[in-house]
C-alpha cells in the first residue's frame, strides 16, 4: 500500500508527464499573414529626420516602375490609421487597411510610396523612385513541392482526361 504522502507527489508526477507528453506531440502551426512589413525614414531636406509622431502616408502596388496601372492602395491618416516615426524611422504592416489577398503577385510589382505633412488629404511627396518588390526566402521553397519546381510536375490542360494506369 502506497502512503497517502506519496500519493499526492505520485499524482503531481504523472500530471507533469501527461502535460509534457502534449507539449510535444502537439504540432507547430502557423498561420500566414497576408500582409508585407515595410520600413523606412522620414527626412526633412536638410537630411535631418521629422518629428517623431504619427504621420500620414499613402501606399500603393503599381504594375510599372514609372506611369502604369494601380494594382492596390491602402492609406494611412487620422480615419484608418497613422505611420509613427521615431527618429524619422517608421514601421508599416501593408494589408492591415485594405487586404493584399486578391493582389496578383505574380508579376512585376513597384511600391509607391506618399506623404502627406500636414494631414489634409494632400499628399505634396512622392518618393521616387518607386520600390521594385522582391521574394522573401520562404517564397523560394513555396515555388517548389518537395524541393522540384512545377516543371517537375505533370500539369492537365483544362477538360482533358487521361486512361490508362498510372504507377508511383
Amino acid at each position: 500500500m502506497i502512503a497517502p504522502s506519496y500519493k499526492k507527489q505520485i499524482l503531481i508526477i504523472l500530471f507533469a508527464l501527461l502535460l509534457i507528453g502534449f507539449v510535444f506531440t502537439a504540432k507547430a502551426q502557423s498561420n500566414f499573414t497576408e500582409q508585407i512589413n515595410y520600413q523606412g525614414k522620414l527626412a526633412a531636406s536638410s537630411s535631418v529626420a521629422v518629428e517623431d509622431g504619427t504621420k500620414c502616408m499613402k501606399f500603393r502596388l503599381m504594375d510599372d516602375l514609372t506611369g502604369g496601372g494601380e494594382i492596390w492602395s491602402e492609406v494611412w491618416t487620422t480615419t484608418t490609421l497613422y505611420a509613427t516615426t521615431t527618429n524619422g524611422l517608421f514601421s508599416v504592416m501593408l494589408g492591415s487597411i485594405s487586404s493584399l489577398s486578391n493582389v496578383d503577385f505574380n508579376q512585376a510589382l513597384y511600391l509607391e510610396v506618399s506623404f502627406d505633412p500636414d494631414c489634409d488629404g494632400t499628399y505634396e511627396e512622392l518618393f521616387s523612385p518607386r520600390k521594385t518588390l522582391g521574394a522573401v526566402p520562404a517564397a523560394f521553397e513555396a515555388a517548389k513541392l518537395g524541393g522540384k519546381t512545377e516543371a517537375a510536375f505533370s500539369t492537365l490542360a483544362e477538360n482533358e482526361n487521361i486512361s490508362g494506369e498510372w504507377t508511383f
